[in-house]
């Protein structure tokens, strides 16, 4: 009997592809326990799957590669003892996460999960990369940034008032833009809004009162 050799291919095509250099690969799964199998365990039964990539540039006419030249072997996966599954895989109890950080350089990229001999079902595959979002901090609007690939290194951006805002005191308007994709600003860092306007969901919005009533302005 020869090892099995099954292969799930799919092809990921980044329209970020000047910025991201890192995708995060969530791959959800229940495997079934080699030994629980009736009349196993099987010769080649194993609780690990291995995760492939191959990049490419051609994003209109994208061409996986054989099998036998996939290149990039980026992990093996071996499936925690605790999470086995020990009759028909599937239950939410057993159900397995591995979270996988590839590293790109190119526009598009062919990811793959090799079996060799594991027994599972495969529930979702995602693939995602962080960003730093477009969106009002302590009324300073810092445009949107794609996160350097180190985990342990920030990058730096600046930013500006909102509409109808002023810098408070001195401060130099800047944040640093995690890895993780989150916005740090120091509690010093912001702006508010001028005599007339008031917050309303980060920005500030004017004011027009009588002696009756008192309208927002969107």
């Amino acid at each position: 009997m020869s090892t099995p050799n099954n292969w799930l291919i799919w092809q990921t095509v980044i329209t970020d592809s000047k910025n991201v250099t890192r995708l995060d690969l969530d791959i959800t799964v229940a495997v079934q326990n080699c030994f629980t199998i009736p009349n196993g365990p099987f010769q080649f039964c194993k609780h690990s799957f291995d995760v492939y990539q191959y990049e490419f540039d051609d994003v209109k006419n994208p061409r996986p590669p054989a099998v036998d030249k996939f290149g990039n072997k980026i992990r093996t996966v071996t499936v925690a003892e605790s999470y086995l599954s020990t009759t028909k895989p599937g239950s939410t109890k057993t159900r397995y996460n591995a979270h996988i950080e590839a590293t790109i350089q190119k526009r598009g990229v062919f990811f793959a999960i090799r079996d060799t001999g594991v027994c599972m079902s495969i529930f979702s595959v995602a693939v995602s990369y962080r960003v730093c979002s477009e969106k009002p901090n302590n009324f300073v609007i810092f445009e949107r940034r794609i996160p350097l690939p180190d985990n342990s290194t920030t990058l730096r951006v600046s930013g500006k008032c909102v509409d109808n805002a002023v810098v408070a005191g001195n401060s130099d308007l800047y944040a640093m833009c995690e890895s993780s994709g989150n916005w740090s600003l120091d509690p010093g860092v912001g702006c508010h809004c001028n005599a007339g306007y008031q917050p309303s969901n980060g920005y500030c919005q004017g004011l027009f009162r009588n002696s009756k009533i008192m309208v927002i302005c969107m």
